[in-house]
């Protein structure tokens, strides 16, 4: 179980000149993530919000949009 998911707390800081944000975990269901920097390039357009993470060959995207 959690085999493929992901998931972690805690603070975070936005960089909109390089368009990214940087998580930092206090809480993680993988803990070698707690305190770990989780780097993010962010995309925004219109109503949409794209967090982009490359880990080696995989890449990972979460995308929002406003309701």
């Amino acid at each position: 179980s959690g085999s493929g998911y992901i998931a972690y707390c805690g603070r975070f800081e936005v960089d909109e000149e390089k368009e990214i944000v940087t998580h930092i975990p206090s809480v993680a269901l993988v803990p070698n993530l707690i305190h770990q920097r989780q780097v993010r390039s962010v995309t925004m357009v219109g109503d949409k919000l794209a967090l982009q993470a490359n880990v080696g060959n995989l890449t990972s995207v979460l995308d929002w949009k406003k309701q």
